[in-house]
């Protein structure tokens, strides 16, 4: 099972770069152009962020039941940190994954609910670039890109 999920979590990464990367040229593509709000914008806003809310539910999931998460743990509450991926999986991955599921959100939520077209593309340029920024920062490029069974 632990396998599995890891392999899910792992090609779901790369779902959810690419619906970050068309997010980010819908929305700057409306900037630049000035479109009006549309069902792209709109589509890619959702791809984005469910795909997103999916990665970190089943990050938390292989977090309970990984050996490493469970090591981690343990190891951050007894302060031996002195293993670069025990602090990378156990505190710094986790916690800027989640801190940057906010601003995509918000992106996402508040250019829903403007009123203006401008506002909308605004929100949502700010809080997808906010997102992907720290989805970019947080990933482990020095595992196996695409993990196998």
């Amino acid at each position: 099972m632990y396998v599995f999920l890891l392999v899910l979590h792992n090609f779901l990464r790369w779902v959810v770069l690419l619906s970050a990367v068309a997010a980010l040229v819908a929305v700057y593509r409306g900037i630049i152009q000035k479109r009006s709000w549309g069902t792209f914008e709109r589509a890619s806003g959702i791809a984005f962020t469910s795909s997103y809310g999916l990665q970190i539910v089943l990050g938390l999931v292989l977090y309970v039941i990984s050996p490493l998460g469970m090591r981690a743990l343990g190891m951050l509450m007894t302060t031996d940190i002195r293993e670069v991926e025990v602090v990378f999986f156990g505190a710094f991955h986790i916690f800027v994954m989640i801190l940057a599921f906010v601003p995509a959100q918000l992106g996402y939520s508040l250019s829903k609910r403007a009123e203006a077209n401008g506002r909308k593309y605004m929100w949502a340029a700010v809080g997808y670039s906010l997102g992907t920024l720290g989805i970019l920062v947080a990933i482990p490029w020095w595992r196996p890109l695409l993990r196998m069974f």
